[in-house]
């Protein structure tokens, strides 16, 4: 945890100067989350007020309401979007130029023990991680968060007790979170680590291709760089194997707790306890919250792949000479 906080507090000046489009960033995530919270709640009265009721002018008001809330989740997508990868664009540059002023800076020594292939995989691969965390992991978990917060609140206003199974089960899922997560990020290090060693095999290959063709040594280069290319692969391998578990797990286990609160939900209809417009907004806000849940299960296996790289980037930074 210590070093998660290290990391953080390194990183996080790099955004301090696209403050203004953060908070418009943020906004566009807030109103798409917001109209999809407030789908729920329509829904209740749709099927309260208009089917229960046989309301057909209410049907038509419905059909309209629908169709703005949908212009409004295009309008913030387009703008979350277009900020966002704005945001990380401008990132990524201000850290390779930092990563490449730190390096130019060194003495001899530190280029006795680094490569220049190891730095270049530092500045031009471990930064791509950071650019996809921030356009796309981080503003989909920012979303989903909200949108868990807030259909765990409206569950709560349309059905307390059905809510208390909700919040029992919360801890189950984020213990496996934690330790899935954890070697998610450990296997994501191996494979960056991997690549590097086939990037400085490359470099080096390149710039000794005049001795290796003298000595005829083509064919050993070729296999040796498969060689660790079949490596990379295993490590990666592992790295799909434990993501894949991982959200598997939240998926399966999110999915059944939905199904298991329809079941007491069609329970308290039948008893007279909730009204069938009730029961379809708490099933709506459930589905919703099991799918922000797994989309902010898939965020933080996200983030755990990209912090092998990030740390990468953090160590060489550290470095002095």
């Amino acid at each position: 945890m210590k070093r998660q906080f290290q990391l953080l507090r390194y990183f996080s000046p790099l955004l301090k100067p696209y403050r203004f489009k953060l908070a418009i960033a943020f906004f566009a995530l807030s109103l798409a989350a917001g109209s999809v919270l407030y789908t729920g709640s329509f829904i209740r009265h749709l099927v309260d007020e208009g089917f229960s009721a046989g309301n057909s002018q209410f049907l038509n008001t419905a059909f309209w309401t629908l169709i703005a809330l949908s212009l409004i989740l295009a309008i913030a997508a387009y703008i979350r979007t277009q900020t966002t990868a704005t945001i990380a664009e401008r990132v990524v540059l201000d850290l390779k130029k930092r990563l490449y002023n730190h390096c130019v800076s060194m003495d001899s020594d530190f280029f006795e023990i680094h490569s220049s292939g190891e730095m270049l995989s530092r500045i031009n691969g471990d930064t791509v991680l950071v650019r996809t965390m921030i356009a796309a992991s981080g503003a989909v978990g920012i979303r989903s968060l909200i949108q868990l917060i807030g259909s765990l609140i409206f569950l709560c206003l349309t059905s307390f007790n059905l809510t208390f199974y909700v919040l029992l089960l919360i801890p189950v899922l984020l213990l496996p979170i934690s330790i899935l997560g954890r070697r998610v990020r450990q296997h994501s290090r191996r494979t960056q680590d991997a690549l590097e060693l086939v990037h400085i095999n490359a470099e080096e290959t390149f710039q000794g291709i005049q001795t290796i063709q003298i000595f005829r040594h083509e064919e050993q280069s070729k296999q040796d760089f498969s060689d660790l290319l079949d490596k990379v692969f295993e490590v990666s391998k592992k790295r799909i194997q434990s993501r894949s578990f991982f959200i598997a797990f939240i998926i399966g286990l999110a999915f059944m707790t939905v199904s298991f609160l329809l079941w007491l939900g069609s329970l308290a209809v039948f008893k007279g306890e909730m009204s069938m417009g009730q029961l379809t907004s708490f099933i709506f806000y459930a589905i919703v919250a099991a799918g922000s849940f797994n989309s902010l299960s898939e965020v933080i296996s996200d983030i755990q792949a990209s912090g092998g790289g990030i740390e990468r980037i953090y160590d060489l930074m550290m470095t002095t000479g």
